[in-house]
């Protein structure tokens, strides 16, 4: 991804939207529900990214993108449901 002419990578990602949501979205308009919902997908994306990425190296590193990727993608799934239903983790 690129952001005003810098190349950013998936965990550059993933920290600016951590470091950049308690900005854009104050309590009072979405609550700690959305935040989690944000932060779980983006946290998904960028690991199912970097996952995918290992799968391209040598043979130790691309096993353990093999078992990053799915994770990452059942972390924003998990994501996903918490924005739809916001009791699904019980809050």
């Amino acid at each position: 991804m690129q952001l005003l002419g810098w190349q950013l990578g998936p965990t550059q990602v993933a920290r600016l939207v951590v470091l950049a949501l308690p900005r854009l979205v104050s309590e009072h308009q979405a609550g700690s529900v959305m935040v989690l919902g944000v932060f779980l997908i983006a946290t998904g994306l960028a690991l199912t990214v970097t996952g995918v990425l290992a799968t391209l190296r040598p043979r130790p590193v691309n096993l353990a993108g093999a078992l990053l990727a799915p994770l990452g993608l059942l972390i924003a799934f998990a994501g996903v449901a918490r924005l739809l239903q916001p009791g699904f983790f019980g809050g």
